[in-house]
């Protein structure tokens, strides 16, 4: 069967943070898929009932007020973050639902007691899509085109199709969102050759995106963006703004009763709509809250001007990436022919005005801003099943490098090159009888690599024992058309090479070595032991100097054996691109590759500071830039024929020096309802039938067992009470105080059930009458709000 030939619909799904859309091409033409009640969005919001089932969409929007917590939206902002970014931080003081750390240090989400990966919850999103389209088109789903934001970065592109992939869907393709959306403008009005911006500002994101279509080929020039960056931003500045008149005309705070803030989110998202089309509107919120003078209702008029002061520092966010974008592409905003707007947020009139300050081009309005994406990704999936003659060119949003020994990135693929890239960058060795080199990659655009995400390690071994800068690595980096990359060491003079792609097991193992680590230092165990031999001295005119020789095997995956470092220097040479593109290198990346040849320096330093071995400063030896280069006091290399650490291993030694509460996965202060979850998470983890157990069954039972001893010995109250007075050292008094301010923080989060969980435990470690009041008058109100807190 030839593969335009396969039975069932190809098509093209815009999985956006607020609403989604699905679309396919019949003939000839791109239409969206409209639900079962003529509904051509669905909102990409999920709620859990009590039995563990899925509510999706229109019928989760509408429970979403008697159910705040348990209701999930925005997870695209969550989809392959780590916990402890930023955004992600920022996000779990405001959101409804609580936000927790993964297995592996990721952003997940508790609901219904129960910790969940996005991916997992997208999953049934996704699922939902392809079963309403399926209905509504009377075949089955043979392969979909998935978009994501241009900015989005390689563990959440790949987090992304993880979740397609768990719903059941064949992906064809990731796109991304504006490049969708240029490639339905530009097929509908039949462009011959033009210079379109794409302007996507969605519901959680932002891109900006320079595309070039001449006929049937669309080659992306440059993108730029901000995935954290949308109207749910601007619809939470109007929420405080509210939220912060309410306390002072009545001196409640609804921002403790995550039924009375959905309600205002709604009414403001709401709002927001109108003011597109009117110059005000009138608002009111019944019921918000209650003081002794009886029931507060929140009545108001916003007009579009204060909507948009209000908005005005998000939109201000707007225009950086917009500049950078247009530099990067080498055009001038005169030379655009048309800006597409796509998604939601582009509506309000401010916007609109702000791009057409931005660009001196027409604006495209006659383009339908929620469904031109979906209909971009229709037209792809219907081009990749069936073959057809149309050319979509697409460029890396992120640079992609290694790390060299000052903590720097040394770029190796620059941010826009075009899909698919190939380009090889040489180092060369700084110590004599060098064996191996370990190289760290990383993406991103920051020049630390503290700034970037780390993908993972692979070691090249087998190098002849050189005298230094003897022997030649070339370092190549390929990444496909999804931006899955993969790289290559290559010994210049043997031809050896090692080589690893960062697919999903890759990256999970990376965040896996990320987490082991911290860990570690969590439980005051060095990440790694380190030898006591004195630092070598580096050769003249070299960077630094890498540890004793050792004889590892050709290649190890992110997460394996932690050995020596080695230490590599940039050649003279440039970064020589396998597939060159004429006038496609930006200028930021012609800049980027100056810098990087004027700095001789060394390979493998390590990822996190924490790691990094002994240094001095040697004032006789310099780099070719003129800097003080550093010498390396080495780590012990491990025997050759050693096998990498393992996962449970390494826990199971930091678990064994941690204290009762860290063997849990927990902190002293958290409450004991803590407990139960948190062991019956760990004998899923580690118990018979494990992964972990199948992979290490004595280590896996050894680290049930201390987990086992310290649940024993924490589950009662005196052996709580004695366990933090006698072997922490902690007061019962201070840990008391302690629990009261972090349930204060917790209700300011709107997470009423933990306030609760840890004033009883305060409670219980220290008592008084006031902690035992403030616990019933919390109870009292929870239950009048009709929240299930199951802790009675």
């Amino acid at each position: 069967m030839g593969r335009g030939e396969a039975i069932g619909a190809h098509i093209g799904i815009d999985l956006g943070t607020t609403h989604s859309c699905v679309a396919v091409v019949r003939d000839g033409r791109a239409v969206v898929v409209a639900g079962p009640h003529g509904d051509r969005t669905t909102p990409s919001i999920l709620a859990r009932t009590d039995d563990g089932a899925w509510i999706v969409g229109h019928a989760a929007r509408r429970q979403a007020v008697t159910n705040p917590q348990h209701t999930l939206f925005g997870l695209k902002r969550l989809i392959g973050r780590r916990f402890d970014d930023p955004e992600v931080v920022q996000l779990a003081r405001t959101a409804p639902y609580r936000i927790v750390r993964g297995d592996l240090g990721e952003a997940w989400v508790r609901v219904g007691g129960v910790a969940l990966s996005p991916q997992e919850i997208t999953a049934n999103l996704v699922r939902h899509l392809c079963d309403t389209a399926s209905a509504a088109l009377g075949a089955p789903i043979a392969s979909a085109v998935i978009t994501v934001p241009a900015y989005f970065d390689d563990a959440q592109r790949k987090a992304t199709r993880d979740a397609a992939e768990r719903a059941g869907v064949p992906v064809a393709a990731l796109l991304n969102e504006p490049t969708a959306a240029a490639l339905a403008y530009a097929v509908s009005r039949g462009a011959g050759r033009a210079t379109i911006a794409v302007f996507d500002f969605g519901g959680g994101t932002f891109d900006i995106t320079i595309l070039r279509a001449d006929g049937d080929v669309y080659e992306v020039a440059a993108t730029c963006g901000d995935t954290f960056c949308g109207g749910d931003d601007i619809d939470r500045a109007v929420v405080d703004e509210w939220v912060r008149r309410i306390a002072a005309d009545h001196g409640i705070d609804p921002s403790a009763d995550p039924m009375a803030l959905q309600r205002l989110r709604e009414a403001a998202e709401s709002a927001k709509r109108d003011l597109s089309a009117a110059d005000a509107v009138d608002v009111a919120v019944p019921f918000i809250g209650e003081t002794a003078a009886g029931p507060v209702h929140f009545e108001t008029r916003l007009a579009r001007a204060d909507l948009e002061a209000l908005a005005a520092p998000v939109l201000d966010r707007l225009e950086a990436p917009c500049r950078r974008a247009v530099a990067d592409a080498g055009v001038a905003p005169g030379d655009i022919d048309c800006v597409v707007l796509a998604g939601g947020s582009t509506r309000m009139p401010a916007v609109q005005r702000r791009v057409a300050d931005w660009f001196d081009a027409s604006i495209a309005r006659d383009v339908h801003p929620d469904e031109v994406v979906a209909l971009g990704a229709a037209l792809h999936a219907d081009a990749l099943a069936t073959g057809g003659a149309r050319v979509l060119v697409d460029v890396t949003p992120h640079a992609l490098g290694v790390e060299v020994d000052d903590g720097a990135m040394s770029v190796v693929v620059p941010r826009n090159s075009s899909l698919p890239a190939s380009a090889t960058r040489r180092y060369k060795t700084l110590r004599d009888g060098q064996t191996f080199v370990d190289i760290r990659v990383y993406q991103g655009d920051a020049e630390a690599v503290a700034d970037n995400r780390y993908l993972g390690r692979f070691r090249l071994g087998g190098l002849p024992p050189r005298p230094a800068g003897d022997a030649q690595v070339d370092v190549t980096f390929a990444v496909d058309v999804d931006g899955l990359v993969r790289v290559t060491a290559t010994d210049v003079v043997r031809g050896r090479a090692a080589s690893v792609e960062f697919s999903s097991d890759v990256l999970d193992e990376a965040a896996r070595e990320m987490s082991r680590e911290q860990n570690a230092r969590a439980a005051h165990v060095p990440a790694e032991p380190t030898a006591p031999e004195p630092a070598v001295s580096p050769p003249p005119a070299s960077a630094g100097a890498s540890a004793a020789p050792a004889t590892p095997s050709d290649a190890e995956p992110a997460g394996g054996d932690r050995g020596p470092r080695d230490a590599v220097v940039d050649s003279p040479g440039p970064a020589v691109p396998a597939n060159p593109v004429p006038g496609r290198t930006s200028p930021s990346g012609r800049a980027t590759a100056s810098r990087r040849r004027a700095r001789r320096t060394t390979l493998g330093r390590s990822y996190l500071s924490e790691r990094s071995t002994a240094v001095r400063l040697d004032p006789a030896s310099r780099s070719a830039s003129g800097r003080t280069a550093v010498r390396r006091r080495p780590t012990a290399a491990p025997p050759a024929d050693e096998p990498p650490p393992d996962p449970v291993r390494a826990d199971y030694e930091a678990a064994a020096k941690a204290d009762l509460f860290a063997r849990l996965g927990l902190h002293w202060t958290d409450p004991p309802t803590r407990l139960g979850p948190a062991i019956a998470d760990l004998r899923r983890r580690y118990g018979p039938g494990s992964d972990a157990a199948r992979r290490s069954p004595d280590f896996a039972a050894r680290r049930l067992a201390l987990a086992e001893e310290a649940y024993t010995r924490l589950s009662t109250l005196a052996g709580r009470r004695a366990y933090r007075v006698d072997e922490l050292g902690v007061d019962v008094r201070a840990a008391a105080e302690l629990l009261e301010q972090q349930a204060r923080l917790d209700l300011r989060r709107q997470d009423v059930a933990d306030a609760i969980d840890k004033l009883r435990a305060a409670q219980d470690l220290f008592p008084s009458a006031a902690r035992k009041a403030m616990v019933d008058e919390l109870v009292r109100q929870a239950h009048a709000l009709g929240i299930k807190l199951g802790h009675d």
